[in-house]
């Protein structure tokens, strides 16, 4: 047990569970001190550690390290828009940074212990939320009074993302995983997130995917029950939840907007339609540097944030914000592709990170994640499996 103890693990521990703590329970540190001071200790203390300095030299470390550097400085000279104080802005763009680099640190030589506290982690996290959370957002039931609908939601699915791959991994078996996902689950539906619900669609679809035969008649097979089964997934969400309800009144959302999406793919993202209208105007208007993180609200009367990362990153961080977004995850991508096509032993594996990272991208298009670290426990993850697969096919080839 002594090994969980290291100050890194506690750090990733306290980052999965440190919002509902901070709101239900101590009810003080809005602006991320001890979070601050974490970070200042997990780095010296492993300064001496070759590995850990190592690490903050791999390429897509030092890509999201830049991309942090940018998106401060940039934002501090443009315009500061944010309420909190400069330090708790910086903190929060560290964090996520941070993550990615003690999970990449050991070359996922410790695989094992990272997966068992982000996981034990998230659970406490949804549990905390569950038990402190009124459970009602307005007049609707919804999870996500105190804290974020889509925020909590996220978490939860990433969980079940992790609690799949500890699966791959035969960490435990299929009767297990199908227990444990049960409660994250319902936290997604009890959210009514429309954007963690359609990552765990694609989820589902790839775990059929990843366990293909091969033969053709039990691929069609698969692929029938497959259809069928989210068919009827659908049809229940949709006649029996909210979820259902704000799955169907997408469209609806988009047409009903100030601007004019009928008939434009933009329909299709509901209220969070708008938000590529004007954020590509604010965009054609600022392309070099965008207007700065946080400042859409104030370019129209709505003050709306933005709800996607995919133009946070174009409008608010310019062309030079979203090249170095687009290097980090045009690494990941790449490398995981790669990974797939010569690694023949972790095809599985390497298939369950992509789905991962396909879910990112997904959920990017309507919320806006660079602060979130749950993605970024995802994403060292990911980075990690490339690094590790890539030494062990060096190894075996020598």
């Amino acid at each position: 047990m002594l090994k969980y103890f290291k100050l890194k693990y506690i750090f990733i521990f306290l980052i999965c569970i440190w919002n509902p703590i901070q709101l239900f329970i101590l009810k003080f540190d809005g602006a991320q001190r001890s979070i601050g001071i974490l970070v200042i200790l997990t780095f010296l203390v492993n300064i001496g550690n070759t590995n850990f300095m190592r690490s903050g030299f791999r390429t897509p470390v030092i890509y999201w390290g830049m991309w942090v550097i940018y998106a401060f400085i940039n934002t501090l000279l443009i315009k500061y828009n944010f309420t909190i104080p400069y330090y708790t802005f910086f903190i929060i763009l560290i964090v996520p940074f941070i993550v990615i680099w003690i999970i990449t640190a050991d070359n996922f030589d410790d695989r094992d212990i990272l997966f068992n506290i982000i996981i034990i982690g998230l659970f406490i996290r949804m549990i905390l939320i569950f038990l402190f959370d009124s459970g009602s957002m307005g007049d609707v039931k919804r999870l996500g009074s105190s804290m974020d609908s889509n925020d909590i939601a996220s978490y939860a699915l990433i969980l079940i993302v992790f609690l799949y791959l500890k699966y791959l991994y035969e960490g435990f078996d299929l009767k297990i995983l199908l227990l444990l996902i049960l409660f994250p689950l319902y936290v997604i539906f009890t959210t009514a997130s429309r954007n963690a619900f359609g990552g765990f669609i694609i989820l589902l679809v790839s775990h059929f995917y990843i366990h293909r035969s091969k033969y053709i008649v039990s691929n069609f097979a698969i692929f029938l029950f497959v259809a069928v089964f989210i068919i009827v997934t659908l049809y229940f969400v949709s006649e029996k939840t909210y979820l259902g309800q704000r799955l169907s009144s997408t469209t609806e959302q988009g047409s009903r907007s100030d601007y004019d999406l009928n008939g434009t793919i933009f329909e299709k993202f509901g209220d969070r339609g708008i938000f590529y209208i004007l954020g590509f105007e604010l965009f054609k208007d600022h392309p070099i540097r965008g207007i700065g993180l946080g400042n859409f609200s104030t370019y129209q009367s709505h003050k709306m944030m933005m709800h996607s990362e995919v133009m946070t990153q174009l409008c608010e961080l310019g062309i030079i914000g979203t090249i170095l977004f687009l290097l980090f995850y045009g690494w990941i991508g790449k490398s995981l592709l790669r990974c797939r096509k010569e690694i023949v032993e972790d095809r599985k594996i390497t298939e369950a990170y992509f789905s991962g990272f396909i879910i990112i991208l997904f959920m990017g298009l309507s919320i806006f994640q660079y602060y979130n670290p749950a993605f970024f426990l995802l994403s060292g993850a990911m980075i990690a499996h490339v690094i590790y697969a890539k030494g062990k096919n060096k190894s075996k080839n020598l």
